[in-house]
């Protein structure tokens, strides 16, 4: 049975119209995989990590709390100045992931100024160390900044609705 050249070429042109847009949506998905992930990243590290590296062990509760407060003023002018002055702009698929990564960071940033802006009350008879109390308050911290790492993706995915916070 001879197969004539008609048929090898449909048949080519069938199979090379299915395998094209298959390989350019496989490498569209993990271009916007790999985009999220960085853009994710980039926010920890410029908006996240400089909280966790406030703490200097010699602050008393007050000065940490203070330094969390400047940083933190600073840290939310940015991500609100990014939100809606730069990602409004952007025209990829990833600008409601990206927006919502930084509602879920502003989140975090004002729970963390809760914890800062929090008063705890001092029994004057009990001398206790004053390290003690700034070491709860980073902990504290540090819980919020572990929730919002489990969690951030999970609310730019629209699978959480609301922060999650660890100190309510």
């Amino acid at each position: 049975m001879k197969i004539s050249i008609d048929f090898w070429s449909l048949l080519l042109g069938i199979v090379s119209s299915l395998i094209i847009p298959v390989i350019t949506s496989t490498v569209k998905y993990f271009n916007n995989k790999k985009s999220k992930k960085e853009f994710i990243n980039l926010i920890r590290k410029e908006y996240v990590e400089p909280l966790t590296s406030s703490y200097v062990k010699t602050y008393s509760a007050e000065q940490y709390k203070e330094r969390l407060k400047g940083e933190i003023g600073e840290v939310i002018k940015r991500l609100e100045y990014l939100k809606k002055n730069e990602l409004i702009y952007l025209t990829t698929e990833n600008q409601f992931y990206f927006l919502r990564v930084v509602e879920y960071t502003l989140s975090l940033q004002k729970h963390i100024q809760d914890i800062a802006d929090e008063y705890e009350f001092t029994d004057t008879t009990i001398k206790e160390p004053d390290y003690h109390k700034t070491k709860l308050v980073r902990n504290k911290v540090m819980d919020e900044i572990q929730s919002y790492e489990k969690n951030v993706k999970k609310y730019a995915e629209l699978k959480l609705n609301s922060f999650i916070s660890t100190n309510t």
